[in-house]
This record gives structure tokens, sequence and C-alpha cells, in this order.
């Protein structure tokens, strides 16, 4: 699949996944939790060429 850039949450009482703004650094093998606020955060990964130790916020 790649490195992705692209951010969607899925509700699973509506069966609809809304797209956010993208992660500024495209990656794959991250880890992403979604906090008490809605807030997401996006964490490390594998980017282009490294390992990525970033992490990203959205909020919904």
């Amino acid at each position: 699949m790649g490195n992705r850039s692209s951010t969607e949450i899925y509700d699973p009482e509506t069966d609809t996944w809304t797209v956010l703004a993208n992660m500024e650094e495209p990656r794959f093998r991250h880890v992403s939790v979604m906090l008490n606020d809605g807030t997401v955060l996006v964490a490390g990964g594998n980017g282009k060429e490294m390992i990525l130790a970033e992490v990203e916020k959205f909020s919904r």
C-alpha cells in the first residue's frame, strides 16, 4: 500500500468515514489514537526513506 498522507475517521454508529486534513509527512506502519476530546494523534511510522519520530495532531 505504501506511504499515505490522507487521514480519515470511521464512525461505527453511522457506518461512515470523515476525511480530515492530510498529514504533513506521508507514512505507513504508524500508530494513531483518538483522545476523549475527539483529537486524533498520529505518531511514528516509516516515511519515504526513514523512520519517523514526529507526532501529528488532527481535529474533527
